[in-house]
């Protein structure tokens, strides 16, 4: 009996320590930095405005290549 008691509570014990690292866990996943995220989004926007300038500037170059040279 002191054997099963013993066990059990070290199951317990597991399972505690299981739903509090669970808890823990979404409880970090739930807090999103409103800034960093703002950041990121501004960072991005501006990558994408950049790469849209990028193949803009390369479609013109090669239109000119094979509009204006002939070939």
């Amino acid at each position: 009996m002191a054997l099963n008691k013993s066990n059990s509570n070290t199951l317990e014990e597991t399972y505690t320590s299981l739903e509090n690292t669970i808890k823990n866990q979404r409880l970090s996943d739930a807090g999103v930095d409103e800034d960093e995220e703002a950041a990121n989004l501004v960072k991005y926007q501006n990558a994408y405005t950049l790469s849209s300038k990028m193949i803009q500037t390369l479609t013109e170059i090669y239109d000119r290549l094979i509009l204006q040279t002939g070939v």
